[in-house]
């Protein structure tokens, strides 16, 4: 027994030396997450060649689960996406452009353009809901970038009379993409920086009463933003932030922003603070009309609505001289207010 084990031990020893026995070699092998992940605190910069609106950055606003909300800052523009991954197919279920202000919408529901679905393989096709073909023309491609050469998966979307190829790779998402137009005309989006653990900064004109001269007015701050920020407690505490001892502030000390809702079709914006708001504003008629306006146009002129809703935990705004009835709201004024001079 001790001789045909060995003998059996040889006779494998042998395949294996020879190749008759192959070694199989470790694949690793990616999900369809891999190729869509979701960055925390990082920005993507890609090059634009051929249009100058197709250099962009992307930022990762929020994300929560299987769902992230996008930043795309084009030259001139900003947008919104927010995109929903699963095991079977990547979605954009929003895609928002001329969205300027800091917003979250990361539960509004959508049923938008299929970006990547299983299986992984080239001829997996699907139809988006504009008529336009979409399918994965291509795996294991090589992408070339200004950032790092690649290998990764070709998206390919046809048109009538256009075409459009978008290359993923796992671990890092989107990298490139190519429009080509009738006559050869090539525009394209390719990853040039990735920068790790920032944030972004956003244009915000706050508002404040300068009720010695009984007039509002103004000043431009750059509001830093990073993943998952509460958005309420940055309008908050920029709001209480006074630069000199000449303004007032817009809260006191323990009001707070409940909740910020934006209606674009209404060209409205609602928000919803504590009722500190009021009990701590220790203000007359015309202070208090002052600090509604400069919230009102706060809000307003930061989300480019035309009107303002204020409510004190879900009712009407009502105090001992103001009250807002059923139906109404603040008008946006910014023709007497200036900016402010320290």
């Amino acid at each position: 027994m001790i001789k045909l084990k060995v003998i059996l031990l040889g006779i494998l020893l042998i395949f294996l030396i020879t190749g008759c026995v192959p070694l199989q070699e470790e694949v690793e092998e990616y999900g369809l997450s891999d190729y869509f992940p979701f960055l925390e605190e990082t920005m993507l910069s890609y090059e634009g060649v051929g249009n100058e609106f197709a250099e962009q950055d992307i930022y990762f606003d929020f994300i929560d689960g299987d769902r992230a909300q996008i930043r795309v800052f084009n030259p001139g523009t900003f947008g919104i996406r927010v995109v929903e991954v699963s095991d079977e197919e990547i979605r954009e279920v929003l895609f928002r452009g001329e969205s300027y202000g800091l917003l979250n919408l990361m539960e509004v529901e959508g049923d938008g353009d299929i970006l990547l679905k299983t299986p992984l393989e080239e001829g997996t096709s699907w139809t988006l809901e504009d008529g336009r073909r979409r399918s994965i023309s291509g795996v294991g491609i090589e992408i070339e970038t200004p950032y790092e050469d690649f290998e990764g998966v070709e998206v390919t979307t046809e048109a009538e009379h256009s075409t459009v190829k978008d290359y993923y790779v796992a671990g890092v998402g989107h990298v490139r993409r190519v429009f080509v137009g009738e006559d050869g005309f090539n525009v394209e989006t390719n990853l040039q920086d990735i920068i790790e653990g920032t944030g972004v900064s956003y244009p915000v004109r706050f508002f404040y009463p300068n009720f010695h001269n009984e007039e509002i007015v103004y000043l431009h701050r750059r509001v830093d933003f990073m993943t998952n920020d509460d958005i309420k407690k940055i309008f908050e505490g920029h709001l209480r932030d006074l630069p000199s001892e000449d303004l007032h502030p817009v809260l006191g000390p323990t009001a707070q922003l409940n909740s910020i809702e934006v209606d674009e079709e209404e060209s409205l914006v609602k928000v919803d603070f504590s009722r500190e708001l009021v009990t701590e504003m220790n203000a007359g008629a015309q202070l208090e009309g002052m600090i509604i306006q400069s919230i009102v146009n706060t809000f307003g002129d930061h989300y480019k609505v035309s009107n303002v809703v204020i409510t004190l935990e879900g009712e009407r705004y009502q105090s001992g001289h103001i009250e807002l009835g059923e139906g109404e709201f603040f008008e946006v004024d910014l023709s007497e207010s200036r900016p402010f001079e320290e």
